[in-house]
């Protein structure tokens, strides 16, 4: 049968964001895939140890991946595949599933109140509807729920989601009345309930899970603390007689930013060979000038790194400008490159560059907030009274939607904020100026 062109994109429509509540309802043979999002599991359809898997957001789109079939772009392919239905059946399915009108067929019709269970499966097995022998056979299940109080549940289609999961006493498990669907049988009609199930972890799994994920993340976190800390002990000061350094002071000559008497350098160093990786590849190994970001107290979140060639320029890599990464437990949002002690008045800009031309240009004392986001989180220290936003002048206007964003919060926490914006154009074909265009203009016109 044709279905309407309009009713099946209403169906994909509606579908985005929800497979993992559409796979529990029509293929529970997915479960162990669902729990381990991105994970190599078990083949649905063939079976083994590890053929298949569904992609880490799957549930967006609901693609997944067998090693033997290939890959199935949405959860629509993936439903033809495990349940070996067509597309209009397929379409069909999920469509009652989510309630949509106009399918051609019996639609689920939503409860009005959600009713959903995670428990312990104390009994389970076949009987006549409320254990009334004069009632037609259907099927039952106890669940011990976490407050120690039980439920029992109904319902042949229940027996279909509970097998469907492999589920037998003592399993934890989650089910779910998706609705009611009407059905004839023997001419009479009746309206059959509709349920999901889906494995569950028990309480002390859980604990233990929770406990593990901590113990991960702790290991994570302290394995990037280590790493921030080696590069930035393996960096040498800029006084240091070295080819690296060199290249850095290099760099920072070609911006009209390398102050004589070595004023705002004190948060640099120079990393003779850095390795620079693009994804899982190593591009090769650089010069990289190396800048602490503090957090408003001034303890240690990452490092910004800039990858140099040793004849001064940015290295010819996809991004020659990275921090690294921010070890759990701490943010980047309100931290900054601090190029002096906190003074009374202070001023803050995106770049490096552009917070050492502006301390050149006015001879403030200037931090690095390294981006526009950084701008906007910025957390004033203790001591600063009023604020200098040096902002960029972007084509898209970001950089002064970022600065005015910064001073209605600032001002509104009692702080004086000033904000400076390059008194030049824009070229043609240029995304943008800051305060080091300004600098590098009034040295050389």
């Amino acid at each position: 049968m044709t279905m309407n062109p309009n009713v099946i994109e209403e169906v994909k429509r509606q579908a985005s964001y929800r497979w993992k509540e559409i796979f529990l309802a029509l293929a529970p043979q997915l479960q162990p895939a669902i729990e381990k999002a991105g994970r190599h599991v078990p083949c649905p359809v063939h079976g083994g140890v590890d053929g298949f898997r569904l992609f880490p957001h799957y549930e967006a789109r609901g693609d997944g991946i067998c090693n033997t079939c290939g890959h199935f772009p949405d959860g629509f392919a993936l439903l033809m595949w495990v349940n070996n239905w067509n597309f209009p059946q397929t379409v069909r399915e999920v469509g009652r599933v989510l309630g949509v009108r106009n399918l051609g067929g019996a639609r689920i019709e939503r409860p009005d109140k959600e009713e959903e269970y995670t428990g312990c499966i104390k009994v389970l097995h076949d009987a006549p509807y409320l254990n009334n022998p004069k009632n037609a056979q259907s099927f039952t299940v106890t669940l011990q729920l976490e407050n120690q109080k039980t439920v029992t549940l109904w319902g042949m289609d229940l027996k279909t989601a509970l097998e469907g999961i492999r589920a037998q006493a003592g399993d934890w498990v989650n089910v779910k009345r998706i609705g009611k669907r009407a059905i004839k049988f023997d001419d009479k009609s009746f309206n059959k309930t509709i349920w999901s199930a889906h494995k569950a972890d028990s309480p002390e799994q859980r604990e233990a899970k929770a406990q593990a994920e901590k113990a991960q993340h702790d290991r994570a976190a302290e394995q990037k603390r280590g790493a921030i800390l080696k590069i930035w002990k393996d960096s040498l000061p800029l006084s240091t007689n070295h080819a690296a350094i060199l290249a850095a002071r290099r760099y920072l000559m070609r911006r009209f930013i390398l102050p004589a008497n070595g004023k705002g350098l004190e948060s640099f160093a120079v990393h003779p060979g850095l390795f620079y990786a693009d994804g899982e590849k190593v591009l090769g190994t650089y010069p990289a000038l190396i800048c602490r970001v503090t957090d408003c107290e001034g303890n240690l979140v990452t490092l910004h790194r800039t990858y140099l060639s040793f004849n001064g320029f940015k290295a010819k890599v996809p991004s020659p400008k990275k921090l690294m990464s921010v070890p759990d437990g701490m943010s980047i949002n309100g931290a900054a490159i601090r190029l002096t002690s906190v003074k009374p008045e202070l001023g803050i800009a995106e770049g490096l560059e552009t917070a050492l031309s502006v301390m050149r240009l006015t001879g403030m004392a200037c931090w690095s907030v390294i981006s526009a986001n950084g701008m906007r989180t910025f957390q004033v220290p203790a001591g600063v009274k009023k604020v200098h936003i040096y902002a960029d002048k972007d084509t898209s206007g970001e950089g002064e939607r970022a600065a005015e964003d910064l001073k209605t919060r600032l001002m509104q926490e009692g702080i004086k904020v000033l904000v400076h914006v390059p008194e030049m154009d824009i070229p043609e074909g240029v995304k943008g100026v800051d305060f080091n265009d300004v600098l590098v203009k009034r040295l050389i016109g």
